[in-house]
């Protein structure tokens, strides 16, 4: 892994590269809070720079208002960047509606809307008109697009408008059968073969628009991009890193066997694992108060003091899969008298749209005492598996003791 997390808790997801002299860039969207809870709420696009891949800075950024789309939306999902004679072209995501496209003489910006309306309106193709992914070839650009099956479709030298009818893409498996597809493709060519990916899954082609042979599991993660670096293969793609509505950016190198099969790494991690820590001597890790207020935070941890009605949360959905039975391990210093706190998860079914169904909840009571800064227990839900919607402590009685906490972890037992 080249780099586990380019801005930790920054809340970046949908990444594109573009390399430039040696230097790389990504583009990618802004999740709008932490304590988003509902959809995936983004506000603007970054573009990032860095010359290793190790240190990254912020050095530009695009507004919905410099789009058709508008100052009150927040549209902005994912793109695809790249350069044609000298300007760069940003194509974007109006949410899962439709796809734009902006113009900028620098990398950096300003980028303008040179149409002021979709490239590829609502209704172009029978798929949804959102999250573009271009592949140019002797001089022409393809843009795939769509979700469930894929689209693509060839565009103007001027890179401004289709220049013909949409096509589907098909992903078929060993015996020929069509197969659903994710959001968000990723098309590059490695020797002689083409490469679709979508999530963790690829397929492969001897022909850019298909048909696609499934081929199986791709690198853990979400949305991601696919780009060369110095002589090697890279992926950058979004994770979990504070919680689905609130994601992070890793980079690491693309490999592949003799046969062109993607290598997958030991340490590939999914979006969802059995096991996470919260160290909040480093950070507050996004979480806020129950009442959504900011948290007071310094290197001793997060400081609150706990009642009935307020106390400490999580942001949903941090990537965790309760499976069997669970240990929650707590490190904080209480001070005040002996009391008890409530410790509540909630947790729901790893289904379809799982952020939408009404969450089951587990309340494990906490007596914390001024002697003792270690706490464990042991808890597993009634079924098989479900996903951790948050953890939140409370108190039970009118605010007699200050926590802080120090570090949370979550494994399964």
């Amino acid at each position: 892994m080249i780099n586990r997390n380019i801005m930790p808790f920054a809340g970046l997801a949908d990444p594109h590269a573009l390399v430039e002299n040696d230097q790389i860039y990504i583009f990618c969207g802004s999740d709008k809070s932490p304590k988003t809870e509902d959809t995936w709420r983004m506000d603007k696009w970054c573009i990032l720079s860095s010359f290793n891949m190790k240190d990254w800075k912020k050095i530009g950024e695009i507004l919905p208002g410099d789009t058709y789309i508008g100052d009150l939306n927040d549209n902005c999902w994912a793109g695809y960047i790249l350069k044609k004679d000298e300007k760069y072209y940003w194509f974007f995501s109006n949410k899962n509606i439709d796809i734009g496209v902006a113009c900028a003489e620098h990398v950096e910006g300003p980028y303008k809307d040179v149409l002021g309306k979709p490239l590829l309106p609502q209704g172009f193709a029978d798929t949804a008109v959102y999250d573009p992914s271009v592949y140019e070839e002797d001089g022409v650009y393809t843009m795939f697009f769509g979700a469930g099956r894929y689209y693509c479709v060839e565009l103007a030298e001027d890179l401004l408008a289709p220049s013909g009818a949409a096509q589907p893409v098909q992903v078929l498996d060993a015996k020929g059968r069509e197969l659903k597809t994710g959001d968000k493709s990723t098309v590059f060519k490695y020797r002689e073969q083409y490469y679709l990916c979508y999530g963790n899954q690829y397929a492969v082609s001897k022909h850019l628009k298909g048909p696609y042979l499934y081929k199986g599991k791709f690198i853990g993660g979400g949305h991601n991009d696919v780009f060369q670096w110095k002589g090697h293969w890279y992926i950058c793609n979004e994770f979990h890193d504070t919680g689905i509505f609130y994601r992070g950016i890793r980079v690491q190198e693309l490999q592949f066997d003799c046969n062109g099969d993607v290598v997958i790494p030991q340490d590939d991690s999914e979006d969802t694992s059995g096991n996470k820590q919260w160290d909040f001597t480093l950070g507050n890790n996004n979480w806020f108060l129950t009442d959504y207020t900011d948290v007071h935070w310094d290197r001793s941890g997060i400081r609150v003091i706990p009642t009935e009605m307020r106390g400490i949360r999580s942001p949903v959905f941090p990537g965790i899969l309760m499976r069997g039975k669970m240990r929650l391990r707590l490190e904080l210093e209480w001070s005040g008298f002996s009391e008890m706190l409530l410790l509540k998860l909630e947790w729901v079914d790893q289904t379809g749209e799982y952020w939408k169904l009404a969450p089951g909840e587990i309340t494990i009571p906490l007596e914390v005492r001024q002697d003792q800064q270690i706490y464990c227990c042991e808890f597993q839900i009634p079924q098989e598996s479900g996903l951790l919607r948050k953890i939140s402590l409370t108190g039970t009685k009118e605010g007699r003791g200050e926590l802080r906490l120090r570090q949370i972890s979550i494994q399964h037992a």
